[in-house]
């Protein structure tokens, strides 16, 4: 399980922008991960994204996603791994409406995997 230290040497991300506070599964046989973005009031967008009913930002959501992907890559090192994720990942675009609440104080599970991987 990596912690933000060990994900901050993967990612050239730094506060407000790293979405991602901890790896909690890595599997690189199968090209799989699965991530955790803790969504905190302390955070700037929720000041102004609906101050009534403030709601982590649909464009965040998939920064995380894209963050969890470049982790994923990170580990996996393989050359093929780009293109697959990105198209993989334009994809699963069309199907994320449904994630697009996230309230204050919740835990956002950030799973990522590749439908077509092979090492």
């Amino acid at each position: 399980m990596r912690r933000i230290e060990e994900i901050k040497e993967i990612l050239p991300h730094r506060y407000p922008f790293l979405l991602v506070d901890r790896v909690l599964h890595v599997d690189i046989e199968n090209g799989t991960i699965e991530c955790l973005k803790n969504v905190s009031s302390n955070e700037p967008h929720f000041n102004g994204h609906f101050p009534q009913h403030p709601v982590m930002p649909g464009v965040l959501i998939i920064e995380a996603m894209a963050q969890s992907a470049g982790i994923l890559g990170y580990h996996i090192r393989n050359t093929n791994f780009i293109f697959k994720i990105c198209h993989e990942f334009c994809d699963c675009l069309y199907t994320l409406n449904s994630l697009l609440f996230i309230p204050l104080m919740s835990c956002l599970k950030l799973p990522i995997f590749l439908k077509t991987f092979t090492m």
